[in-house]
């Protein structure tokens, strides 16, 4: 039998690199990235650096 193993603590929040919309707003509106000069629209989020929902609320 396998366990399924939590993570101590909650996931973090991602930001996008270039207009800094939050991911979890994203999901919710989806509304397309401002910054024009990458590619139209699109978001670019650093999924590699995820923020500690912690540091978010102070």
């Amino acid at each position: 039998m396998q366990r399924i193993i939590k993570p101590a603590r909650p996931p973090g929040e991602f930001k996008c690199r270039t207009c800094q919309v939050m991911w979890s707003s994203y999901m919710k509106d989806n509304a397309p990235c401002t910054d024009t000069t990458m590619r139209a629209g699109l978001h670019n989020f650093d999924f590699a650096n995820p923020i500690n929902i912690q540091q978010i609320g102070s």
